[in-house]
């Protein structure tokens, strides 16, 4: 397993990452989704794609792992949407665009010109910001279960997004039962993880860092997007789209419509893939990627 390395953003921000495999190999960037640290890339996955000759690069979204905590507070997630129903704007501590940002001077630290960039659900909105705001830097696009920012896509089924603003709790064990019932509504119907296999993760995940400070700024930087469906017209990049048609966070539509909007997008879904990156779906996922990416180049 590749140790943890450091490098600081153009904000100042001390940023974790981790760089796998032969540096000589094609760049792919995977990019984790909300308060997701760079461990929620499955060993599996990233393993898969180093032998198919790639070297893969995982960091920590500011706010969340092992990566800084931004200051200043951000408005509460139900202001946040309210104010954004009626059309309202709202300041908040920084944008996706910022975190995409991010991506570019982890690029520039490891003297890496361009990269193949993979974002997962948050992470997806942050790739296609990349995609659209440093293009120069983007070999290929790869949005996985992920939306367009309209507001459309905005709301999660409701016993989910009722789940999303509960407090997970500050112990160990609440989080654990916190993380199990969130991963049973949204996980994968076709591959459900047991309760050891599921407290097992949430302990590594939790004992890796349990600082959860930053949920409502990096939450507050998702409800400030708004429709990229113009700007993703404008990207240039090979871009493929990755989604499960059982996902009940980010409906498929979602993804559908992400293709849709890119040039040349092209949307694959996955029969009872719901909103993880589960064991059963690991290998048709990596065989996309590895696919998407030999044939886009450097």
């Amino acid at each position: 397993m590749a140790d943890d390395l450091f490098f600081r953003n153009r904000d100042g921000l001390q940023m974790a990452y981790r760089r796998e495999g032969d540096h000589g190999h094609a760049p792919v960037v995977l990019i984790m989704g909300f308060v997701m640290q760079l461990t929620a890339w499955p060993e599996e996955l990233c393993e898969r794609l180093r032998n198919t000759g790639l070297q893969i690069i995982r960091l920590d979204n500011r706010d969340i792992g092992l990566s800084d905590r931004v200051r200043g507070k951000a408005p509460g997630p139900r202001t946040m949407l309210a104010r954004r129903s009626v059309g309202l704007h709202t300041d908040v501590p920084y944008h996706i665009r910022d975190m995409a940002f991010d991506v570019v001077d982890l690029l520039d630290h490891l003297n890496i010109d361009k990269a193949h960039i993979v974002g997962a659900s948050m992470g997806g909105m942050i790739a296609q910001r990349m995609a659209i705001h440093a293009s120069e830097r983007v070999a290929s696009l790869t949005s996985v279960m992920s939306t367009t920012g309209q507001l459309r896509f905005a709301l999660p089924r409701l016993d989910v997004m009722q789940l999303m603003l509960t407090n997970p709790g500050e112990s160990l064990d609440d989080r654990i039962r916190y993380g199990r019932r969130f991963w049973n509504l949204v996980g994968s119907p076709l591959d459900i993880p047991n309760d050891a296999e599921l407290a097992a993760d949430l302990t590594r995940y939790y004992q890796r860092n349990s600082d959860l400070s930053g949920r409502f700024r990096q939450l507050a930087a998702i409800s400030a997007e708004r429709s990229r469906i113009p700007l993703l017209r404008q990207i240039t990049a090979p871009s493929l789209v990755l989604h499960g048609l059982s996902d009940p966070l980010i409906r498929p539509e979602a993804g559908m419509a992400t293709a849709k909007a890119i040039p040349g997008g092209r949307f694959t879904g996955f029969n009872g893939m719901g909103h993880d990156l589960r064991p059963r779906f690991i290998p048709q996922i990596c065989e996309q990627i590895s696919r998407h990416v030999e044939q886009a180049g450097v």
